[in-house]
C-alpha cells in the first residue's frame, strides 16, 4: 500500500483504520516490522474472562500501537472519536515517565508522525555512532 493509497482510503471504523495503518507501516518501513505491534486490550468480555486478563496484566487505556524505538504509543481515532478517560489517564502516566503518546485522527497524521519518528531514530543512531569516535 502506497502512502497515497493509505491517505486516500476511507475507513468505516477504527479497526479498519488500525489494520490499514499496520499494513502501511509494514509495507513501507521494513525496519519497523518487529518494532511496532498492537496489544489487544479492546473488546467486550464476560466478567470471568475480563478478570483473568486483568490478572495477566491487561491494562485499560494502552495505545493501539506500541513502537519500541523510539519508544512511544500511537493511539488511532476516527475523526468523530474520543480519547477515553482511561486513555487520558494512561497517556498522562506514560508522559510523566518520558514516553510520548501520539493521537492520530487520520492517515495523513500517521504518515507525518512515522516520518518524524524515523528522523528521530536516525538522529539517535548518528548521535550514538559519534560517541564511539
Amino acid at each position: 500500500m502506497t502512502k497515497n493509497d493509505y491517505i486516500s482510503k476511507i475507513f468505516s471504523n477504527e479497526d479498519q483504520f488500525q489494520a490499514a495503518t499496520y499494513l502501511y507501516i509494514n509495507n513501507n518501513y521494513p525496519k519497523l516490522r518487529k518494532l511496532i505491534f498492537h496489544v489487544p486490550n479492546e473488546g467486550s468480555r464476560n466478567p470471568k474472562e475480563a478478570m483473568k486478563l486483568k490478572s495477566m496484566g491487561v491494562l485499560a487505556g494502552v495505545p493501539d500501537l506500541i513502537l519500541l524505538k523510539p519508544l512511544c504509543g500511537i493511539e488511532l481515532k476516527m475523526p468523530n472519536g474520543k480519547v477515553s478517560p482511561a486513555q487520558k489517564e494512561l497517556h498522562g502516566i506514560w508522559g510523566e515517565a518520558g514516553i510520548k503518546v501520539y493521537v492520530c485522527w487520520n492517515a495523513e497524521q500517521v504518515c507525518n508522525l512515522i516520518e518524524e519518528l524515523i528522523k528521530i531514530k536516525e538522529y539517535e543512531r548518528k548521535e550514538n555512532s559519534n560517541h564511539g569516535a
